[in-house]
C-alpha cells in the first residue's frame, strides 16, 4: 500500500491463539474494501465422547446414543454426564440427566362389570418373571394376587371403580397399568306393556337386560340326580 492514495489491495490471514491460519482473502483496490469469510469453530477434531455415571467414567464411544446395561439395580435412580473429546483434550462436561431402572410392568388393563360384582383382567410382562400382582382400587391397596384375573365383591351398585395393577418382583414393584374403570348396575325390567281389558289391566314385562344367563350342556341319556339352578337378582 502507497501513503496516501488509498488501498491498493493486498493479502490477510487471520490466525488462531496457536498460530494455525484459519482464514486468508484478497481486498480490492481503492480506498475501501470488503471481503467476506467464514470462521469455522468446528474444525478441530472430534474424537469421541466419553459417558459419566455417577461421576465415575463408565464407557467412550463415538456414537450420540449411548445404552447402559451395566451392573444397574431396579429402582435406583443413576445420574449421567457426557464429555466431547478432541485431539487439543476433553471439553466440559454436559448437563446432568438422570434415569431409574423400572420393573416391567403389566398391560392392557380392563375392567367389567358383571352381575353384583366387577371383573379385572390384564397382561403380564412378556419375561412373566414376577410372583404376583398388587391390585389397587381408587388409588388405595385392595389386594394381592398371583392370577392374571381379580373379582372386586366389595362393591355397590352403580357406582364407578376405577383400578391399577401392578407386578411385584423380589426386588420390588413396577409401575402401575393403566387405569380401568367400571361399576355394576341393579337393571330394571324392560319393554313394560299394558293392556286394559275389561275392568282390569293386564301387564307384561322383560327379564332386566344385563342379567346373566346360565346354561348347561348334557350328552343325550337319563339324569341319575335331579338338579336346579337359582339366580337371584336384586
Amino acid at each position: 500500500d502507497s501513503f496516501g492514495d488509498g488501498w491498493n489491495g493486498n493479502i490477510f490471514e487471520l490466525s488462531d491463539s496457536g498460530g494455525n491460519i484459519v482464514a486468508s482473502g484478497t481486498l480490492e483496490e481503492g480506498s475501501e474494501g470488503s471481503d467476506n469469510f467464514t470462521l469455522e469453530g468446528g474444525m478441530r477434531d472430534l474424537l469421541g465422547y466419553e459417558v459419566y455415571r455417577d461421576n465415575q467414567l463408565l464407557d467412550f464411544t463415538t456414537a450420540t446414543q449411548y445404552l447402559d446395561n451395566n451392573n444397574l439395580n431396579y429402582l435406583v435412580t443413576y445420574c449421567y454426564n457426557v464429555l466431547a473429546v478432541y485431539d487439543e483434550g476433553g471439553s466440559g462436561f454436559s448437563n446432568t440427566a438422570c434415569a431409574t431402572p423400572q420393573l416391567g410392568e403389566p398391560s392392557s388393563l380392563s375392567a367389567m362389570g358383571e352381575g353384583d360384582h366387577i371383573v379385572l383382567a390384564w397382561v403380564a410382562f412378556p419375561d412373566n418373571a414376577q410372583t404376583g400382582f398388587n391390585i389397587y382400587r381408587d388409588g388405595s391397596f385392595l389386594d394381592y394376587t398371583s392370577e392374571f384375573e381379580y373379582s372386586d365383591f366389595a362393591t355397590v351398585h352403580d357406582i364407578d371403580y376405577c383400578y391399577t395393577v401392578t407386578a411385584v418382583y423380589v426386588e420390588g414393584e413396577s409401575p402401575p397399568t393403566n387405569e380401568a374403570c367400571a361399576f355394576w348396575s341393579l337393571y330394571p325390567p324392560h319393554n313394560v306393556n299394558a293392556e286394559a281389558g275389561d275392568g282390569y289391566v293386564d301387564l307384561a314385562w322383560e327379564e332386566p337386560v344385563g342379567a346373566i344367563e346360565e346354561t348347561i350342556q348334557y350328552d343325550d341319556g337319563v339324569l341319575a340326580n335331579a338338579f336346579y339352578f337359582f339366580d337371584i337378582y336384586e
